[in-house]
């Protein structure tokens, strides 16, 4: 059967997964488009809750007709009409397809498990912006980055806009959101393990291509208005500048996130 109400108490609640707020209160989260909804489906680290579906839209785009025979029949498929596909829709050309998923719960615990086995991690300090969110996590992924910690008050990565511009690569890496006090006990853990928690300022005295590459040098990027908090600065045991000719004050966070990481893990300059 084919939905066509709004009123639709799943439409409904689907719908309501748009703001934050209801996200957190069910630990769910919307995932749009061919590509995206193919990586999350094979992704194997979420349970999907909904399937929804609308086939003239969705067979109008390329793969979307092989999509669509795939799902049609599924159990926790939700079959809907153009309009109630475009009302849940959060993209201005919308191609027929969006799936429910739980948000991958990463704990503390967990955290500190993985930088006891030595993996890399970078911290986020506030970071405000869901387009810069996406492109830090992506160029993470990238540069094979298992960990991203944000301080709370950091834009929520489970939007749709920054989903979007991560381009799948959500799936690959871990985020754990943290308060101030739990950032206390991550850098003890860092500490213990042999890393350098390496704050980002342009009053640094030192510059990044000063710096050895190092993968046991954990950077920390700050609010794109604000820079870093004092209470994160005071945690740090290092800082680093980007070396720049002109006149310009600062980079934007997301393109000093991807010199950072591909200088400090992969090219730098001793």
């Amino acid at each position: 059967m084919i939905i066509v109400s709004k009123s639709n108490d799943k439409i409904k609640y689907i719908n309501s997964l748009k703001d934050k707020k209801y996200r957190d209160k069910y630990n769910k989260y919307i995932l749009e488009g061919i590509k995206l909804v193919n990586e999350g489906i094979s992704s194997g680290d979420n349970t999907l809750e909904f399937i929804v579906i609308s086939k003239e839209l969705l067979e109008s785009h390329q793969g979307g007709k092989e999509l669509y025979l795939n799902l049609k029949d599924l159990d926790n498929v939700l079959e809907v009409d153009n309009k109630v596909f475009e009302y849940l829709s959060d993209t201005e050309t919308p191609q027929g397809v969006l799936v429910v998923l739980n948000k991958k719960e990463n704990t503390l615990k967990d955290l500190i498990n993985n930088i006891n086995n030595n993996e890399k991690v970078i911290v986020l300090d506030k970071i405000q912006d869901a387009g810069n969110m996406g492109t830090i996590i992506r160029t993470a992924v990238a540069f094979g980055i298992n960990n991203i910690v944000c301080l709370k008050g950091s834009v929520d990565v489970y939007s749709s806009k920054t989903i979007r511009s991560t381009m799948g690569a959500i799936y690959k890496t871990n985020i754990f959101y943290v308060n101030i006090d739990e950032m206390k006990d991550v850098k003890e853990a860092l500490t213990l393990n042999g890393y350098d928690l390496c704050g980002t300022d342009l009053k640094a005295t030192k510059f990044l291509n000063e710096t050895k590459p190092n993968n046991k040098t954990v950077y920390v990027l700050g609010n794109e208005a604000n820079g870093m908090s004092e209470e994160m600065k005071e945690l740090c045991s290092s800082f680093v500048k980007i070396p720049m000719e002109s006149v310009q004050e600062s980079l934007n966070v997301g393109v000093a996130a991807a010199i950072l990481m591909y200088n400090g893990y992969i090219g730098g300059e001793a």
